[in-house]
Formats: structure tokens, sequence, C-alpha cells
């Protein structure tokens, strides 16, 4: 009997001193926990529900996270209650040490197993995601090109820009949209579009496609420079465009710079010998030089190339009032009216015939 501590309060100090400490640290692991749990039933959620809606056969795997994620969150909840709440009315069973030791173990795994399938689960998600993305991406540039192939521009433009959505850096998509709004002559909306495809670094073809219609885009807003800079970055990527040297040449006309017009015009034709568009447009810098034999010469094999090309007819129309061949001019302005509901040539071609 001489070494038993006559303590009526026994141990009671030394279990209030250890007691908080030991609540707070399985305060914070639970904590821990339940967030671990709270993303992994997020990420299993969104998992789940993107595989199971293309119904491909490894939605298993997100039915296993789900579930898996649930159970785990719901037991770390139960633990919670039971080790801080146990006083305040919950069933003796639930406050057994070993039914609480349990509880506290299968807590500890959720704190360890729950960022793990969080881990697993968010790489899956976005695999299939950024698939559905791509295939949802695709389908509406389809519809956006079934829509503009038929003249129905706003309908182009609302399904591309739907499929930006989807997938915002596709360079395909900004230059689709961007000649749509060309279509429509919302040039600022058509550059802002261009110029974005142009910066996601297209392949050889959509660049080349892309300064075409910057520099068309610029030559409608009247801004040569800019325009002649489009057309000869396309040479440079292709030095063997015809289309590159055709354009410039008509930058040339704009500025009243008809040697160059004709020297663009020049290569052009020499590498395609069946453009009719180089040969109508030297007739035209010929014309505008005064020199209206060559002018009809040239005119008139861009007729035989392609006779529906009303511009020509309306140039050689032109070329006849110069030579005073009124008949001929007269026949030719006809001719436009017939091909062409352009009102610039529709205009021009009235006022000559008095209409």
């Amino acid at each position: 009997m001489p070494n038993k501590v006559n303590n009526p309060q026994g141990s009671t100090p030394a279990n209030n001193d250890a007691r908080p400490s030991g609540e707070g640290v399985n305060l914070l692991k639970l904590i821990a926990s339940l967030l671990g749990s709270i993303t992994a039933i997020i990420t299993a959620w969104l998992n789940f529900k993107e595989v199971l809606r293309k119904g491909v056969p490894s939605q298993r795997l997100g039915t296993v996270l789900l579930i898996g994620s649930i159970a785990l969150l719901w037991i770390c909840l139960f633990y919670i209650y039971t080790k801080f709440f146990a006083r305040r009315g919950v069933s003796a069973f639930l406050t057994r040490p070993s039914v609480n030791k349990w509880l506290g173990r299968v807590a500890l795994f959720g704190l360890i197993a729950v960022p793990v399938l969080a881990l697993v689960g968010i790489p899956y998600y976005n695999l299939y995601r950024s698939k559905y993305n791509l295939e949802q991406s695709v389908k509406l540039i389809k519809e956006g090109n079934f829509y503009y192939e038929n003249n129905e521009i706003d309908l182009a433009i609302a399904r591309y820009e739907q499929s930006l959505l989807f997938n915002p850096d596709n360079p395909k998509t900004y230059h689709n949209l961007g000649e749509a709004y060309l279509q429509k002559n919302n040039l600022d909306k058509a550059l802002e579009n261009i110029n974005k495809a142009i910066s996601l670094e297209p392949d050889e073809n959509l660049r080349v496609l892309s300064y075409l219609n910057q520099g068309l885009i610029f030559k409608r807003q009247r801004n040569w420079p800019d325009a002649l800079k489009a057309y000869n970055k396309v040479v440079a990527l292709r030095p063997g465009y015809a289309k590159a040297y055709n354009n410039i040449g008509t930058i040339f006309i704009e500025v009243t710079d008809y040697d160059h017009a004709i020297a663009n015009f020049d290569k052009a034709i020499e590498l395609d010998r069946n453009f009719a568009f180089a040969y109508n447009n030297r007739g035209k810098a010929y014309l505008l030089k005064g020199d209206v034999d060559s002018a009809l010469r040239d005119i008139e094999q861009s007729i035989r190339l392609d006779p529906t090309n009303a511009h020509a007819y309306l140039n050689r129309a032109r070329a006849y009032v110069k030579k005073d061949d009124k008949n001929k001019a007269r026949a030719d302005f006809q001719t436009v009216l017939t091909l062409s509901r352009e009102a610039e040539l529709v205009r021009e071609a009235k006022e000559y015939l008095n209409l």
C-alpha cells in the first residue's frame, strides 16, 4: 500500500491535458479527409456523368470512383459525428471504443485513398472531356460550313461561335468565322477573326488562305500598304502561287502604278496560262495606261477562258468606247446586265445604255 497514491481525482488532470490535443489532431485529419472526399466525389461524378452520357464500356470505372468516394465521404462524416458529438445523445453503441476505433481507421484510410481516387479520376475525366469537346467542335464546324455554302451566313456564324466554346484554339474555326463576317461585309469582325487564326500558327494552307483574306479585307478598307504586305506574305510562303501575284497587281492598279501591276499580272499568267482573271486584270491595266489594243487582246483571252465573267465584258465595253465602237460597246454592256447583279457594274452599264 505504500506505493498507492491516494488521489480521488485519479488521472483526470492528465486526461484533461491530453484530450484537447488529441481531438485537435483528429479534427485536422478529418477535415483534410473530408475535403479530399468532396474533391473526389465531384471529380467522380463529372467523370461518371460524361462517360455514361457517351456510353463507352469503361463507364464502370466512373461508377466505382463515384460509389467509393460517396462511401468514404459518408464514413468520414459519420466518424466526425460519433467522435465529437456522441455526448449529445447518440446511441451508446456508437460510442463504444471498438466501433469508434474502427471508424477512425476507415476515416484515416479515406484520407489516403480518396485523393488517390481523385488522381485517377481527373485524368480519366479530362481524357474523355477532351475527346468529347473535339467531337462537338468538329460537328459544329461541319454544320457551319453547310450553312455557309447555302448562304445562310448568320446560322454559319452561330455554329462557328458555338464550336469555339468546345475548342477555343482551333485556327480553322476562326478563319471560317472571319470569312463568314467578310461575306456580311463586317470588316472589323472579319479581320479580328482572321488575325486570331494567324496568331494560332495554323498549317501552311490555312496561313495562305488567311493572308489572302487579310489582304482582301485591307483592300476593301482601302488600306493599300497593309493589303500589299498581306499578299507579299502569301508570295513568301508560296512563290509559285499565281493568285497572290494577281492580287498584288490589283493593288498597284489602285495606286495607279500600272507598270508594276502589269509585271505582277505577267508573273501570274506565267504561272497559270489559264488564269482568266489575270488576263482581264492585265487588260484593265493596259486600258488605264492607254494601250487599248493590248487591253483588248488580254480581255478577249479572258472571255475565251471564262465567258461568264461580267468584269471582263465591262472592261471590253470600256475599250470599245475608247475606240468609238458603239455597237460592240452596247452589246457588251447588255451582257454585263445579263451576267451581273453587282451594283457598280449594273450602274455603269445602265448609264451607258440610258436605262
